[in-house]
């Protein structure tokens, strides 16, 4: 497998993948998960996709209603990417 550059998995202003949340969130998806980065990914994504709502609607007027932590407390979001 391909080393992965580390920089890529940091938190960012947006992505505060080390708020507490977002931590227990994922360790509880993937707590039955071997070892493999990709199974990992897969469960994640599939938990992400079928548990918080894509609402176009709703209303993102701050820059922090799309932090990670946010999205995940309100259970809807929007993604630009």
């Amino acid at each position: 497998m391909n080393h992965m550059d580390e920089r890529y998995l940091l938190p960012t202003s947006m992505i505060d993948s080390h708020h507490k949340r977002i931590v227990e969130y994922a360790k509880d998806h993937i707590r039955h998960v071997e070892e493999d980065p990709i199974e990992k990914t897969v469960k994640l994504y599939y938990a992400l996709r079928d548990e918080i709502w894509y609402d176009p609607y709703y209303t993102f007027n701050l820059p922090e209603h799309y932090r990670t932590s946010h999205v995940h407390k309100r259970g809807r979001g929007i993604c630009f990417s």
